[in-house]
């Protein structure tokens, strides 16, 4: 005995056939009638089963919904009352009063130079979207990248005039390779070398002597390996001896002086005649006589 069939998905049938009292209803009829109503009670409660998940998933969803807790903060947000400078409204009080500070059509503040100071020269800015240029010179090559945002400056070391660096050529510069050895003097031997030397703002005027007046004052002069030893009286020395001469001018002589004995030869020349002492100055003596004048 086989079993009514139910359609999968099931079908709900609006009209199923109804009998008459005198119509003879067989066995096909009866099965096609109860087909017909066992799939439309499965329908029915497929449906229903659909309609009360989608009701659950709905009442549960908290997107669509608006609970009280979203009503409470909801309804503590600000009227819809203008915002003044003083009370709050779509916007508070302190976001009304800096708003109206900004003057109309201001913008964003941005990062950026006004000048650009080359050497003792100034270029400044004349708009918001003034063009800086630079321009390459002489064997110079600027190159660009606006994705990278950099600058490339090249220069060919080997195509420049060093007539063009302060009026020198290149045979004026050291070579690269250029080192200092032995053959020259480092920093500190060349300050050794300076220290005591003149300025070069130095120069000999009166107040120096010329090589040849040097020359002048140092002739006659002894040698620098000139020294004074036994051969010579020191100025004590001197000075003693001197001490016991008479001055050459107006002499003066204490006890009873007289010619060495036996100086004979004294007696009979002319150049001692005579010799006496007085205490005035004679007019006038005779050739050979010594006149002593004491007081």
């Amino acid at each position: 005995m086989a079993d009514l069939m139910i359609m999968n998905p099931p079908v709900f049938t609006e009209k199923v056939h109804k009998t008459e009292r005198e119509e003879f209803i067989t066995a096909e009829l009866e099965n096609e009638i109860k087909g017909a109503l066992l799939n439309n009670e499965v329908f029915l409660k497929v449906l229903a089963e659909t309609i009360q998940k989608t009701v659950k998933e709905h009442i549960e969803n908290g997107i669509i919904h608006v609970t009280s807790q979203d009503k409470t903060f909801w309804s503590e947000k600000a009227s819809t009352a203008v915002a003044t400078q003083k009370a709050n409204g779509l916007q508070s009080a302190a976001d009304k009063k800096k708003l109206d500070q900004i003057a109309s059509g201001a913008e964003v503040n941005q990062n950026a130079f006004s000048n650009v100071k080359v050497g003792s020269t100034i270029i400044s800015a004349n708009g918001k979207t003034a063009t800086f240029t630079l321009e390459a010179g002489s064997n110079v090559t600027i190159s660009a990248d606006n994705g990278t945002k950099k600058i490339v400056i090249s220069a060919n070391k080997d195509g420049g005039n060093a007539d063009m660096l302060d009026g020198y050529h290149a045979t004026h510069f050291a070579v690269a390779d250029h080192g200092h050895d032995g053959r020259y003097y480092t920093e500190s031997e060349v300050n050794t070398l300076l220290n005591g030397k003149a300025a070069s703002s130095h120069n000999h005027d009166t107040r120096y002597y010329t090589e040849a007046e040097v020359n002048t004052l140092l002739n006659g002069k002894a040698a620098s390996s000139h020294n004074h030893d036994t051969r010579y009286y020191t100025e004590t020395e001197i000075d003693g001896f001197l001490n016991l001469k008479a001055n050459c001018n107006s002499p003066q002589f204490t006890g009873s002086p007289k010619l060495a004995s036996g100086s004979t030869a004294y007696q009979t020349t002319a150049m001692f005649r005579n010799i006496y002492f007085s205490t005035s100055i004679p007019s006038s003596l005779e050739a050979g006589t010594i006149c002593f004048v004491y007081s």
